[in-house]
């Protein structure tokens, strides 16, 4: 073999032995992976257990100290009791009697009732009056399984370890250790097994699932009680108090009367401030958690996130918002808001929504000593807390670490918005590293002398309207941006709202969209549309449209008036409705205040599904009894003509050129305010609801009169701005 040749073979041979040898140590690396993880979980597996015996030690302590304190007590009982027979004993001796005659009979006895009475007294005494017991933890119920995700198509995915809580209403808290890279797979795991009765938070390592129905009913509880606030404060400055060791600087009696936000501990300070702050809004858990009682016992309104709904439970003057972590800064809290990297940041987000022309930090230091960089570590403050106003504020406590770069870049976010809407953020406050935000001086700036806020109580929601929805399954679900308007309307307007949504629903619309029940089956067209037999989907279909009724009902139980809306309902479904309404058993349950708006689907687009609705409509049509409960509207004016002449139906006008709003139409017009298309279908769909104050709403946002409703290109002013 010649000499290149040869070369040329050695060479190929070492690159196929490094090849291989490259293959072995990939598949060592995803080994020593596969091992590293599970001692990861193992390892939390064992911390989990670790906390188990030592709660275990603390009861067992406890315990035994509640025991040495009775025991001590009543022996002291009992060496009383053993004196005071001691004394009679001596009175009863063989001598005494010996020396007793009959003359000194009568003070002996006296001396004898007298040990008597003092014993009978020493026993009468509850011994255990005095002991101070020390409170019993709770035991621990440890339960470790393995919770495997069950895909669409049926396979199971991969197990995991988890210890198990449970919590109210049948969910499960999951304290679960998984890498980076399948943390989002699994959330979507456990959407799939929980999402049409819960809704998911996942943060901390933890996924806290809350029951749909506590959610809908507190988040509207929640948005009438803003509405209202919005109104109180129009006419003052807000002013967003921090917890940092500035706070000791200044003087808070020069700021009475401007409205106040504060955060997490600030109730410690109420002493030296002279007064609580007019809200308390808390994001951490474990802030929450450590000290529920004194917040609860706090007496002005608190605003939690619904993770900590399970937690703190219902209460008169605490409220929920639809919290996440992510990067985003809100405009609409009633919707959802982000509480990343610092409370404080939620709260820009409110006092924005409140709608505050001036906003003024003190306090908001924005730095720590802390014994790490990283944010969210769990760290245990032993000694003096020196990141706060007092030095017991984490004393004796477990905190996270705060990233103050982080914190700097989030409150960019915020100024860009508030810059954006023409409305100002300053630091009012002594001292600290933000400079985020321009500097004044608080006493000049905050100085008032009006009158601390008195907020009046929230009404319970009056009116609820529901979309019912078949097709909002993701984040492009079937009309889900009308839905998302409507949402972002009613929320401010101060009625419920509701979306009877498909039972697949993805992670983006659990975050931000907290109105929708997952509740069909089938999507809208299955029923409607497609050739198909469908008594099976039709009985389905009223199974669970009754079962949102109900939920409904059971949701908002003190409202007057119930408006179930659906655009784009075929003749099965309005054959459907009108079996609802006319249901014996749901009579109770349906009627009082309960109406149904269907769009009507167009019967020329069923041509393209090889599918004629003649009969149907007729048969529907035709009936003597129709429902008034049930209202009819035409997407067109052709249509509107065509029923009338074929089955002496006249449909209300509502026009509607599509079923999702365009990314033109959503855009925003050069003076800051929806397109005119936009806002036109949002003002058709609150117009086709009756009783609602529509010439006020149109006076309200620009409009002189009620727009002419029988013309498709409705000329609306372009200035118009929503909020």
């Amino acid at each position: 073999m010649k000499e290149p040749q040869k070369n040329i073979k050695s060479l190929t041979d070492q690159y196929f032995r490094l090849k291989s040898n490259v293959a072995n140590l990939n598949s060592l690396l995803e080994q020593s992976r596969v091992t590293e993880q599970k001692l990861v979980v193992k390892l939390k597996n064992r911390e989990a257990k670790i906390e188990f015996l030592e709660n275990e030690i603390k009861r067992s302590t406890v315990l035994k100290d509640n025991r040495d304190k009775m025991v001590e007590a009543i022996s002291g009982q009992l060496k009383e009791a053993c004196s005071a027979l001691n004394g009679l004993q001596e009175i009863f001796s063989a001598k005494e009697r010996r020396g007793i005659a009959f003359f000194n009979a009568k003070k002996k006895l006296n001396a004898i009732s007298g040990d008597v009475n003092r014993l009978s007294a020493i026993l009468s005494v509850n011994a255990l009056s005095s002991v101070s017991y020390n409170q019993v933890p709770e035991k621990i119920v440890l339960k470790q399984e393995q919770y495997v995700p069950v895909s669409s198509n049926g396979v199971q995915e991969k197990q995991y370890l988890c210890d198990f809580f449970d919590i109210e209403g049948g969910a499960k808290e999951m304290k679960i250790e998984v890498p980076q890279t399948e943390w989002e797979a699994l959330q979507r795991g456990v959407l799939r097994d929980y999402g049409e009765a819960f809704m998911q938070y996942c943060f901390g390592g933890k996924i806290r699932l809350l029951a749909r129905k506590h959610m809908i009913r507190e988040i509207n509880k929640t948005n009438l009680f803003l509405g209202r606030l919005k109104a109180q404060v129009s006419n003052r400055k807000c002013i967003i108090v921090g917890n940092g060791p500035s706070l000791n600087q200044h003087d808070f009696r020069l700021m009475r009367g401007n409205f106040m936000i504060g955060s997490n501990y600030i109730f410690m300070n109420r002493e030296k401030m002279g007064y609580y702050p007019d809200l308390i809004t808390a994001s951490n858990f474990l802030v929450v958690e450590q000290r529920l009682k004194e917040f609860l016992d706090v007496p002005v309104p608190k605003i939690f996130p619904f993770y900590m709904y399970n937690l703190v439970g219902s209460h008169d003057n605490v409220y929920y918002v639809n919290l996440n972590h992510i990067s985003e800064f809100s405009e609409n809290i009633g919707l959802w808001a982000s509480t990343r990297s610092t409370v404080t940041f939620f709260n820009l987000q409110l006092a924005y929504y409140l709608g505050f022309a001036e906003t003024f930090l003190i306090g908001v230091d924005n730095t720590y000593t802390q014994s790490t960089k990283a944010e969210g570590k769990v760290l245990n403050q032993e000694e003096d807390d020196p990141n706060h106003f007092s030095p017991e504020y984490f004393k004796g406590l477990k905190w996270q670490s705060a990233d103050p770069d982080n914190m700097a870049m989030v409150y960019t976010f915020a100024k860009k918005f508030f810059d954006k809407a023409g409305r100002k953020v300053s630091n009012a406050g002594i001292g600290g590293a933000l400079e985020v935000f321009p500097r004044l001086d608080y006493k000049k700036a905050l100085q008032n002398k009006g009158k601390k806020l008195e907020i009046l109580e929230t009404p319970n929601v009056k009116r609820v309207i529901v979309s019912i929805n078949p097709d909002l399954q993701s984040f492009f679900g079937h009309y889900y941006q009308l839905d998302l308007k409507m949402a972002d309307l009613l929320s401010k307007q101060g009625d419920g709202f509701v979306v009877l949504a498909n039972k697949s629903v993805d992670l983006e619309l659990n975050a931000k969209f907290p109105f929708m029940l997952p509740l069909f089956s089938e999507h809208s067209y299955v029923l409607g549309i497609r050739k198909i037999e469908e008594g099976d989907v039709e009985r389905l279909f009223i199974k669970e449209l009754k079962q949102g009724i109900a939920f409904v009902k059971e949701t908002f139980p003190d409202a007057q008036s119930y408006e179930f809306y659906m655009y784009c309902g075929a003749y099965p479904h309005l054959r459907a409705i009108s079996e609802v309404l006319d249901s014996e058993n749901q009579k109770e349950t349906v009627r009082g205040g309960c109406r149904f708006h269907v769009h009507v689907f167009y019967p020329a687009f069923e041509s393209a599904f090889d599918r004629s609705s003649k009969q149907q409509a007729e048969e529907y049509f035709n009936r003597k009894d129709f429902d008034q409960n049930l209202l009819l509207y035409a997407g067109t004016k052709e249509f509107r003509s065509h029923m009338k002449g074929k089955h002496g139906v006249d449909l209300r006008y509502l026009p509607c050129s599509s079923t999702t709003f365009t990314d033109e139409e959503l855009q925003f017009n050069d003076k800051g305010g929806f397109s005119r298309v936009t806002v036109f279908k949002l003002f058709c769909f609150v117009h086709s609801l009756e009783n609602y104050g529509t010439s006020s709403i149109f006076r309200r946002y620009g409009f002189s009169s009620i727009p002419p409703w029988e013309l498709v290109d409705c000329r609306l002013p372009l200035s118009c701005s929503f909020w």
